[in-house]
């Protein structure tokens, strides 16, 4: 038996699309669990109004809570013993679900399957950053991927085993969840032909609220240091040349400077993000890489600051308000 868990919230918009991929999948779900965070517009009528076509649908409502709980929620009024999850505004492939449960299905010592999510952009803009928010992968366990809920299958045991998403990060808790899960030495792996449809965000001011909650939901759960590191070091590195620079109006701080940044957009070519065809590309995609590490940056910061109260309380020291 397999359940697809889903959390919505405000979308109205978007939720009936999912519920008619799903409803269209080639192997069906046993449950589709749908857990509404509290909505305000017409979303769990519209949600409602596919039950129809989905007689497995289930809607749970559970005001004020955040994706990770959630989801949480979901799992647990699960009976399946595999649970593939999504996202509401995304668009699963036909053969999605049938495609990214067989390995747990045919493979006991599988723990995790994550699919691929393929940007479905409505302009330039959204391809350039749906290219370049897709390049940033990381290696968990045995895999190398881009960590994300929006195609994700797993055992309920080992949800069960690492205690579920981590509910106190608002973002991001897909990641924490799959690094903890890979932590088990349970075994993961990448599924490319689960796909998931996915429209990217529309805006440089979206990408930095985007990578700032991610960053911040990593940071605030102690994860992906050495990521983290590398972009302030990176940050540090920038500013110290910039200002040395100016101070002392040499060449040399400019001409390091000028390396590095062309070493950093150099990696990101290879990794596919100028491949747009298109003169907008080259310069749209240095300025979505700039809001992804400004972004970044600021949840970086901001993450490890509430990590650092919330340790302070757990140890009885009072944090000085000043």
């Amino acid at each position: 038996m397999v359940a697809v868990v889903v959390t919505m919230r405000n979308e109205e918009q978007t939720i009936g699309t999912l519920l008619e991929a799903l409803a269209a999948q080639t192997r069906a779900a046993d449950e589709v669990i749908l857990v509404d965070g509290g909505s305000t517009d017409g979303t769990v009528a519209a949600a409602r109004a596919h039950a129809p076509q989905l007689p497995a649908l289930r809607l749970l409502e559970a005001p004020g809570s955040n994706i990770a709980r959630g989801r949480n929620h979901g799992i647990e009024a699960a009976k399946s013993p595999i649970i593939a999850v999504t996202d509401a505004g995304c668009v699963p492939a036909r053969d999605w679900l049938a495609r990214i449960t067989s390995p747990l299905e045919f493979d006991p010592e599988l723990g995790l399957v994550q699919g691929v999510v393929v940007p479905q952009p409505a302009s330039h803009l959204e391809a350039c950053i749906g290219r370049c928010s897709l390049a940033f992968r990381v290696t968990i366990g045995n895999a190398t991927f881009n960590p994300t809920a929006r195609a994700l299958a797993f055992r309920r045991g080992i949800w069960a085993q690492v205690c579920g998403f981590p509910e106190h990060p608002d973002f991001f808790e897909d990641a924490a969840f799959i690094v903890v899960v890979g932590a088990t030495g349970t075994r993961l792996h990448l599924e490319p032909s689960a796909v998931v449809h996915w429209r990217p965000r529309r805006s440089y001011r979206e990408v930095v609220q985007q990578f700032y909650h991610y960053a911040d939901g990593l940071a605030q759960g102690g994860l992906s240091r050495t990521f983290h590191l590398r972009t302030i070091a990176q940050s540090v590195g920038g500013l110290a040349c910039a200002s040395l620079g100016i101070l002392l109006r040499h060449w040399l701080p400019w001409t390091i400077l000028v390396l590095l940044a062309g070493s950093y957009v150099w990696r990101k070519s290879v990794q596919g993000c100028f491949s747009i065809p298109s003169w907008r590309t080259y310069y749209r995609v240095p300025l979505v890489l700039l809001a992804i590490h400004l972004g970044t940056m600021a949840g970086v910061i901001h993450g490890n600051w509430l990590r650092l109260q919330r340790r302070l309380k757990h140890a009885g020291t009072p944090l000085s308000q000043g």
